[in-house]
């Protein structure tokens, strides 16, 4: 779920984070918290199809689903929230709001 996430902003058009330079110092969106449910088992070497959504965007936050299927078969939902960061001028990890055109890149360009 995590490299889902990483590729789901690329999918809209972004940037990688560290890349940003309209957001300077920016260090990702490191995930602050993660629930997952397990609906069917699957094995190594399984064809697996993760689909990522933004479910809401919070200030400084942000909340992704996901749904990891095999063909039609549910295997497992996800939500995680995390937080949009840069590093300051002392080199300290601060949250910062999230800025419009990363939301309207996700709302134009959702995979």
């Amino acid at each position: 779920m995590d490299a889902a996430s990483h590729h789901y902003f690329v999918q809209c058009g972004l940037p990688r984070w560290r890349d940003m330079e309209a957001l300077p110092g920016c260090v990702g969106a490191p995930m602050l918290e993660l629930h997952a449910k397990y609906h069917n088992p699957a094995t190594f070497g399984d064809v697996l199809d993760v689909h990522t959504t933004v479910e809401q965007w919070r200030g400084k936050v942000l909340v992704h689903t996901h749904r990891i299927m095999r063909d039609d078969v549910l295997i497992c939902e996800g939500r995680e929230t995390r937080a949009l960061c840069v590093k300051n001028g002392e080199g300290k990890i601060k949250a910062v709001t999230i800025p419009e055109f990363v939301k309207a890149a996700c709302h134009s360009g959702q995979p």
